[in-house]
């Protein structure tokens, strides 16, 4: 029996097509104006563009400053409520039933394979930044020493031989420019301090847990902004300061999770409170919601359990309805609202819980 799945005819899908920031399928979003009514997603970094799945409108409710309620149908953010998490595991688990028997060593052997063919072609990237071979040498020793890290890319990528290499091969030039696990607090002096994120404690299960506070979010403060740098320069070096901070975050919850055989996921608070819907309009904002997404699906795989959306203003369902369709299917189906704050100790003991959601627990410190 084949141990990966061959590659589906185009015919029945979009073209994918790999890059140092990702394997993307479909056709990139015109860059429009707000003001016709189209969200501009695509961002181009290292000179290749993230591609959206597909044309993503804003809703007509969000195309001036002032939002009025409109007497309508209930919107997605309504639909998709829910009253208990437990929901979300149901739906999530429909895709985790997917997992085959996989040859780990089989895909290894394959990748070492290319690597040796032709190393140079492997890393190669459209950015003016080359990266250094022996750099991205010493990253591909370390993942082809991880069977679990495999395991991961293989599962993402629904066990397709090419996909999973190109994304294994985008990983390698991610963290060979990146470096994220040598990434100090003080590469992001300027996020880090805000508050928006921290580690709260760990689930029932043992997942460990993150909060981020959308209301102490400042992406206008990233990369030095608030001390004079303007321009081009300001808004590349915000985002890359965004780019660390996601990374070093999410390697502080790696480096914080139980053993097995407690589940190697993370779980996620995200406290929509201080929310605006004048903040998609933000150019630097939407650039950093894509690298969001696209370093924790892409960099990092497999590792999400969870994201429980707590306080969600009116008028963010409109920015939901923007945001969902740059979430691969499986990750849309772990993010769930809660509608009540008591619901969130079905997954964390109230002692563990911040006594702003209803726990005992003071305000955890900042990472450090």
């Amino acid at each position: 029996m084949g141990i990966l799945r061959s590659r589906k005819s185009l015919s029945s899908s979009q073209p994918s097509k790999s890059s140092a920031l990702g394997t993307t399928t479909g056709v990139s979003v015109s860059s429009l104006s707000l003001l016709s009514g189209s969200f501009p997603l695509n961002y181009n970094d290292d000179g290749n563009v993230i591609q959206i799945l597909s044309t993503v409108q804003v809703p007509f409710e969000m195309r001036s400053s002032t939002i009025t309620v409109a007497n309508e149908k209930p919107t997605m953010l309504q639909t998709c409520r829910v009253s208990s998490l437990s929901d979300v595991d149901d739906t999530a688990k429909e895709y985790e039933d997917e997992v085959e028997n996989i040859d780990i060593a089989s895909f290894a052997e394959h990748l070492n394979q290319q690597w040796q063919s032709d190393p140079q072609s492997m890393v190669q990237t459209a950015s003016s930044r080359p990266l250094n071979l022996e750099d991205c040498k010493l990253v591909v020793q370390q993942m082809m020493a991880d069977p679990k890290h495999l395991q991961r890319i293989l599962i993402a990528r629904k066990y397709d031989l090419q996909d999973s290499a190109s994304l294994f091969f985008e990983q390698v030039r991610f963290r060979a420019r990146w470096k994220p696990q040598e990434i100090k607090p003080k590469d992001i002096p300027n996020a880090l301090p805000s508050g928006a994120w921290r580690l709260c404690g760990y689930t029932k299960e043992g997942c460990v847990v993150s909060n981020y506070k959308l209301q102490y979010w400042d992406p206008n403060a990233y990369g030095g902004a608030n001390d004079g740098n303007k321009g081009k320069d300001s808004f590349d070096d915000g985002v890359d300061e965004y780019v660390r901070y996601v990374s070093f975050m999410l390697e502080l919850m790696i480096h914080n999770m139980k053993p097995e055989p407690v589940p190697q996921k993370f779980c996620l608070i995200f406290d929509l409170k201080g929310f605006t819907p004048s903040l998609v309009f933000r150019k630097n904002v939407r650039a950093m919601i894509v690298k969001l997404i696209y370093v924790a699906q892409s960099q990092y795989p497999e590792r999400l359990r969870k994201v429980m959306l707590v306080n969600s203003p009116l008028g963010f369902e409109s920015a939901w309805r923007l945001i969902k369709p740059m979430l691969d299917e499986k990750t849309a189906a772990k993010v769930g609202f809660c509608a009540k704050l008591i619901n969130l100790q079905e997954d964390m003991d109230i002692s563990v819980l911040p006594i702003e959601y209803g726990g005992t627990h003071p305000e955890y410190l900042l990472p450090c």
